[in-house]
């Protein structure tokens, strides 16, 4: 594999309620969306990061906690994320 130089088109993941991927087209100011993407995935990243609730959809606002790895979590209330309550099934106000 030394050597191999792969060029992958980017996909910004639907969030915050969109259910469409948004796609860079020709003009980087009018991207393509799409309902459906069909691929393999190459790499997946564990990362965590809270924010409080009514926060979390606000730009502008950081995470008061964030783990780079899914594992150590850095912030207010940061240590083992196996271990934190904002990590668990049901831990947000509407349940989920």
């Amino acid at each position: 594999m030394d050597g191999l130089q792969l060029t992958m088109q980017r996909v910004k993941i639907p969030g915050g309620g969109n259910l469409q991927f948004e796609i860079r087209g020709d003009d980087p100011d009018n991207p393509d969306y799409e309902r459906k993407l069909v691929g393999v995935i190459l790499h997946h990243h564990f990362a965590n990061a809270y924010w409080p609730d009514g926060s979390e959809y606000d730009d502008s606002v950081p995470p008061l906690c964030q783990s780079f790895d899914g594992k150590q979590g850095y912030g207010v209330p940061g240590g083992v994320c196996a271990a934190c309550a904002f990590n668990q099934f049901g831990s947000t106000a509407n349940g989920s």
